[in-house]
């Protein structure tokens, strides 16, 4: 059976390239986009949509609520609580990336909830989370005899 796909990126040069990527590494046949974008899919149907979760944005909001979209604060008056992220450490639902969450070792960022980040200094993303006890990146927690 084809292999077919589709993305709701945001649309632009970056999802055209992503498009010929999937289907020159996975063999897919139709590799299909949102009319628009997901932004467009957000402003038209928000929370009463099919997207459940945050849409990562690359701006200060980080995630993008379904509910905040302007089109869709006017049918929508309650706010959705579609949480389908996961903190990394705790598996308990969280979506909430912050600027200080990102991975010790390659900067991606990273979902740490609040009780898991007490404990901790730095973070790792799934890729790296072998090296959390060896990859370090702040020393000054160590003293001189732990560092030689």
């Amino acid at each position: 059976m084809a292999k077919k796909v589709l993305m709701y990126c945001t649309g632009g040069i970056r999802c055209e390239k992503a498009s010929a990527f999937i289907r020159r590494e996975t063999g897919a046949e139709s590799v299909q986009h949102l009319k628009g974008g997901i932004h467009k899919y957000l402003d038209k149907y928000g929370a009463d949509g099919l997207f459940h979760g945050k849409n990562f944005v690359f701006d200060r909001r980080v995630g993008a609520e379904a509910s905040s979209h302007m089109e869709c604060s006017k049918k929508s008056k309650e706010p959705v609580d579609n949480v389908v992220g996961r903190c990394l450490y705790c598996e308990k639902p969280f979506d909430t990336f912050t600027p200080d969450g990102v991975c010790t070792v390659c900067r991606e960022p990273t979902l740490v909830c609040d009780s898991c980040k007490t404990g901790l200094v730095e973070y790792h993303c799934s890729d790296h989370i072998y090296l959390r006890n060896c990859y370090f990146s702040d020393l000054s927690r160590f003293n001189e005899l732990e560092l030689k």
